[in-house]
C-alpha cells in the first residue's frame, strides 16, 4: 500500500518537474495583449496531466496522492464597446477559467472500519474526512469554474483592476465547482457498501493580483466566501443497507450537509495551493467527526500539458 502511495507521489513530482521545465502558465500567455483581446477575445484549450497531494483518510497514510487527466478551457469574451481610438475602452469582456480533471482507477479506494472493545467504530473520523474532502479517491472527477466580471476601468500600468461592487464589497467574480468520487466502506468481512460522494461550492471572490500580471505571468491570489455542500449518494445513500451503514459509521442517517466556506486559492504558473475552512452544520447538537463544524482543508496540485489555441 505504501509502495503504491510513493509511486503516486513520484508521478505528481514528475508532473511538477515538467511544469517548471516547460514554464507553462495555467490560464496565462506571456505575449498577452489587452487591445487585441478586447477586440477579438481569446480562446485556449490545454490538455493536461494533473496531480494532487492531500491529507490522507486513513490512520496510517499521512498523505493521499492522486493523478489524472484533464482539460483547461480559457475563454475571454471581446468588449463590444471597444474603440481603437479610445484607450479607456481597451478592456476585455467576461472571463471564464474552466478546469476539468478525471482520475481513473481499476478499483475504488477502501476505508476499513477499526472496531473497539465494544464493537464501536474508533476511526469514524476517517469516513467523515473523506466526505468532507473526497479528492484523494482513485475514482473521481473534479470540475471547477472561475468567472471574472467585465472590468469597469482600465489602468495602463497595472491592467484591469476595478470591477463591480456588491453590497459595497469589491467582488471580482464568482467561483463554482464540484467533486464526485467513489469509495468502498467496509466494517467487517461480510459488511461493505459502495459510496459515492458529491461535494460542491459556489460563491464570490476577490482577486488580489492585477489582471495584467495574472494573465501574463500566471500568478493568482483569490479569497472567496462560498456556500458549500456534501451529498452521499450511490449504495450508501439509499436502501436499508445504506441507512444501516450510515448510522453505524457516521452515527446519523443524514445524506446531505451544507454550510459556509472560506477559501484562499494560490496559483504560481501551474502549481496550485488551496486552503479552505468549510463550516458544515447538521442542526441541533448532531455531529460527524471529521465532517461537521469548522474543518480545515489544504491541498497542493500540479498541472502539466500542452496548449491548443483556437483562433
Amino acid at each position: 500500500m505504501r509502495t503504491k502511495l510513493k509511486l503516486k507521489i513520484l508521478v505528481v513530482i514528475l508532473i511538477n518537474f515538467v511544469t517548471i521545465r516547460d514554464g507553462l502558465g495555467q490560464f496565462a500567455q506571456e505575449e498577452y495583449a489587452y487591445e487585441q483581446t478586447a477586440k477579438k477575445g481569446l480562446t485556449e484549450i490545454n490538455f493536461v496531466g494533473a496531480g494532487n497531494i492531500n491529507p490522507g483518510f486513513g490512520e496510517n497514510n499521512k498523505l493521499a496522492a492522486s493523478t489524472g487527466l484533464g482539460v483547461l478551457f480559457w475563454r475571454i469574451w471581446p468588449n463590444k464597446g471597444f474603440d481603437s481610438s479610445d484607450p479607456s475602452t481597451a478592456m476585455s469582456g467576461l472571463e471564464l477559467q474552466l478546469d476539468v480533471t478525471v482520475n481513473v482507477a481499476s478499483t475504488a479506494d477502501t476505508i476499513i472500519a477499526e472496531l473497539g472493545s465494544n464493537s464501536n467504530i474508533i476511526n469514524s473520523r476517517a469516513f467523515g474526512s473523506y466526505i468532507l474532502n473526497p479528492v484523494g479517491a482513485g475514482q473521481g472527477t473534479t470540475i471547477n469554474s472561475v468567472w471574472y466580471f467585465k472590468p469597469k476601468e482600465h489602468d495602463e500600468e497595472l491592467g484591469l483592476t476595478k470591477r463591480k461592487e456588491i453590497l459595497y464589497l469589491p467582488i471580482d467574480g464568482f467561483e463554482a465547482g464540484a467533486i464526485a468520487s467513489n469509495q468502498v466502506w467496509k466494517v467487517d468481512q461480510g459488511s461493505s457498501v459502495n459510496v459515492s460522494v458529491i461535494a460542491w461550492r459556489i460563491g464570490p471572490f476577490y482577486e488580489f493580483v492585477p489582471d495584467k500580471i495574472r494573465r501574463q505571468k500566471g500568478y493568482s491570489i483569490r479569497f472567496g466566501a462560498n456556500y458549500t455542500g456534501r451529498g452521499i449518494v450511490g449504495d450508501a445513500g439509499e436502501g436499508d443497507l445504506g441507512t444501516e451503514m450510515r448510522k453505524r459509521i457516521l452515527g446519523h442517517e443524514a445524506t446531505h450537509y451544507h454550510g459556509l466556506e472560506f477559501k484562499l486559492s494560490l496559483r504560481l504558473k501551474n502549481i496550485r495551493a488551496e486552503a479552505a475552512l468549510p463550516i458544515l452544520d447538521m442542526g441541533g447538537n448532531r455531529t460527524v467527526h471529521g465532517l461537521t463544524g469548522a474543518q480545515f482543508i489544504t491541498s497542493i496540485g500540479f498541472v502539466g500539458g500542452f496548449p491548443l489555441s483556437i483562433k
